[in-house]
């Protein structure tokens, strides 16, 4: 058996005759061993000894000199070899926390521009009107209202729902609003707004400020547009039978899509207010459907943990099933 190091050497000084006891060759073989090792264990501590002494030499150099003698000299080389590998770790340190540092999000300072309260119980949904600094709200108030975004009036409400307003959509390019409620119905309804009358009352409010200081108040007060009554009602035997939880406009504004707690999905044509297809196949209630701007694409999400993607493009309408989310 081929031996080598300090093993090999001690196995050479201690003879052990080959006719000896296995049991006993063992017994002296260990024996062997753990004098090795308590020989590596004092050299490992005259080595400590040696390195606290060179650290407390580095820490207690306030001002070095040149090395006068050669033992000096290798003192001083062992020593600055020392402190060097010190000041490296701590450079080291130092620009990782700068690379960690720099992964660090910006702060960003923010605040509230404007508040806008009128709404007598919460508030499910908000939504703007491209082009214009308009936004419309939905609320569990069975309201719906119109805000100007400059002066933060409420321009408009509606009242044509009889249960909680969840989602208000404005048509892109003309001046309608797409609404579902908790009544199971979707309305499509009228929000024109009178841009002279608003520009008046914005005029109008150093004036209204000016009688308020002089406790003199004014013989009207500002007034709200109601409306009541939808131009579009999608509702009907052939409509939801829960509540209808969110509504948009499909790409072409001829139809829309209605997502309800019925689980089920309903695309509708906006001339004839008949359903053109359900769109079935989620196992719990519907809680948001959107629609592609520019492409004939809705998607459904539920609360089965699922999403489904329903592509209209070709006359046979194809679904896609995305599902991850575990609740």
């Amino acid at each position: 058996m081929h031996k080598s190091g300090r093993l090999s050497t001690l196995t050479d000084e201690f003879f052990i005759p080959e006719d000896a006891p296995f049991k006993s060759r063992l017994h002296t073989l260990f024996g062997q061993i753990e004098k090795e090792f308590e020989l590596l264990y004092l050299e490992n501590l005259s080595l400590q000894e040696k390195i606290d002494t060179l650290a407390t030499t580095e820490k207690d150099s306030v001002n070095p000199s040149y090395p006068t003698d050669e033992f000096d000299s290798h003192k001083k080389i062992k020593s600055t070899s020392f402190g060097g590998k010190l000041k490296t770790s701590h450079k080291i340190k130092a620009q990782t926390s700068k690379i960690v540092s720099s992964f660090k999000t910006p702060s960003v300072g923010c605040a509230a521009v404007r508040d806008f309260g009128g709404h007598k119980d919460g508030v499910w949904h908000v939504s703007t009107k491209p082009g214009q600094p308009l936004i419309a709200s939905a609320s569990a108030d069975h309201t719906s209202c119109i805000w100007d975004i400059d002066s933060g009036r409420c321009l408009l409400v509606y009242q044509g729902h009889s249960g909680s307003v969840n989602s208000v959509k404005f048509h892109p390019t003309k001046d309608l609003v797409l609404s579902s409620s908790g009544d199971g119905s979707a309305h499509i309804w009228q929000a024109a707004v009178d841009w002279e009358s608003c520009a008046r009352k914005g005029q109008s409010s150093d004036t209204d400020a000016e009688l308020d200081d002089n406790d003199e108040q004014p013989d009207h007060k500002e007034r709200i547009d109601t409306l009541r009554t939808p131009l579009c009602d999608f509702s009907g035997p052939s409509g939801h039978s829960a509540v209808v939880v969110a509504a948009d406009w499909v790409y072409g504004m001829d139809q829309i899509i209605t997502g309800s707690w019925d689980r089920t999905a309903l695309l509708w044509d906006v001339e004839t207010k008949e359903v053109l297809l359900p769109l079935t196949g989620h196992d719990h209630e519907l809680t948001h459907v959107n629609s592609h701007p520019n492409q004939k694409l809705v998607i459904t999400a539920s609360r089965d943990t699922t999403f489904r993607l329903w592509d209209f493009r070709d006359q046979i309408p194809s679904v896609s099933v995305f599902q991850g989310h575990t609740e």
